[in-house]
């Protein structure tokens, strides 16, 4: 299993933001302000159509994974794609493009990533009801031991409060259900030291403050429809300690919620 961690979402601070359309109340911010309850919708006046967000840097940013999450752009029949920029005028290559085939989240990566100062999301077939609540692009964190059985994957850990109704006779009456997102638990057991002293600052200076993608189970053939990813936010951690004598290895640990 070979997880990764979305620490980073470059969108949240590109030098400049350029939307192309909005609808009032749904800002293009709201496609990266770690909510998944706001959302960016074009309201374009006539659909379908190509909508964008672009985000230029002032110095050249890498970038290996594209996640989205809370979107219609399966219902709505929509494509979304990941361009870079590395020339003036612009010139767009695209690095990742998604067609879904539900409206749950996705997580692409690629093992060879690409540096540019300039990046845009782009919806082809966008109609005026898309909606979009989380994009994130950036350099991604790879578990350094992945994750050993026995695990839960998130997207079959749904937290839900059953309450069940029946009268005084014992006879079922009926039932309300609530609904807390899904459960999230990572555990590393056997980390070198020197990874830690490398990486852990970093991940947890975004962990502790912000939600983020997760893919537990990364395969290259990854399609929107077996996708394994989920946008996470932590709620506890145990922080990272020496386990062995002679401090050969560290562990660490985290849990949290997330939706799908």
């Amino acid at each position: 299993m070979t997880a990764y961690l979305g620490a980073e979402n470059l969108l949240e601070s590109a030098d400049t933001i350029t939307v192309s359309n909005e609808a009032t109340g749904f800002e293009g911010q709201n496609a990266y302000d770690r909510r998944t309850s706001t959302w960016w919708k074009p309201g374009v006046l006539s659909s379908p159509q190509t909508e964008s967000i672009i985000a230029e840097f002032s110095t050249a940013q890498t970038v290996d994974y594209f996640f989205v999450t809370g979107h219609n752009l399966f219902t709505e029949g929509a494509t979304i794609t990941l361009s870079y920029s590395t020339a003036s005028p612009q010139v767009w290559t695209p690095l990742f493009t998604v067609t879904p085939t539900d409206d749950t989240c996705f997580y692409r990566r690629t093992g060879t990533p690409v540096s540019a100062a300039d990046w845009k999301i782009e919806i082809t077939n966008s109609t005026a009801n898309t909606l979009l609540a989380i994009a994130a692009f950036g350099q991604d964190t790879p578990l350094p031991e992945g994750l050993k059985a026995p695990y839960m994957p998130p997207r079959y850990a749904r937290d839900k409060t059953i309450s069940n109704m029946v009268t005084e006779g014992g006879q079922f009456i009926g039932r309300s259900i609530w609904s807390d997102g899904y459960e999230v638990e990572i555990k590393q057991t056997l980390v070198v030291p020197g990874w830690v002293e490398s990486n852990y600052d970093t991940l947890i200076d975004r962990l502790e403050v912000a939600p983020f993608p997760y893919v537990w189970d990364y395969q290259i053939d990854d399609s929107p429809s077996k996708d394994t990813s989920i946008y996470a936010w932590t709620e506890s951690f145990t922080h990272a300690k020496y386990t062995h004598n002679g401090a050969i290895y560290m562990d660490f640990s985290l849990k949290g919620k997330g939706l799908v």
